[in-house]
């Protein structure tokens, strides 16, 4: 097993695009499976109810249905790595919003930004 290890590693340091894409999502996903975490503990500082905070979550997955249904779409329109790397921005850009202050619908309906500078993180 030791010597297939070595062989996709060596194959894969032989493919430049593949290797940046790779390093590049490894490397985002480690960081970004604490950003739950964060979502959690930011609207629980702005005052956010579970029922809230379960509704954050709730449009996140009608997010990740809509994307499974227009991915298709999007998969005969652009290439492998331009997409990687648009989701890559968009992953950055939601971790830079919750560093400022993520907008949580409160239970009367309105949105309540909190935007402080995020220096206190």
């Amino acid at each position: 097993m030791r010597a297939e290890i070595v062989e996709g590693l060596r194959w894969l340091w032989h493919k430049p695009l593949i290797r940046y894409m790779a390093f590049l999502t490894g490397g985002l996903n480690l960081v970004n499976a604490a950003v739950p975490l964060v979502v959690i503990v930011l609207a629980k500082q702005m005052g956010a109810s579970d029922v809230e905070i379960g509704l954050i979550f709730s449009i996140g997955g009608i997010g990740g249905i809509v994307g499974s249904l227009i991915g298709g779409q999007i998969q005969k329109r652009f290439s492998f790595g331009q997409v990687i790397i648009v989701c890559d921005l968009d992953r950055g850009s939601v971790v830079s919003t919750l560093r400022r202050g993520p907008a949580i619908l409160s239970a009367r309906g309105d949105l309540r930004f909190d935007l402080h500078d995020g220096a206190d993180l």
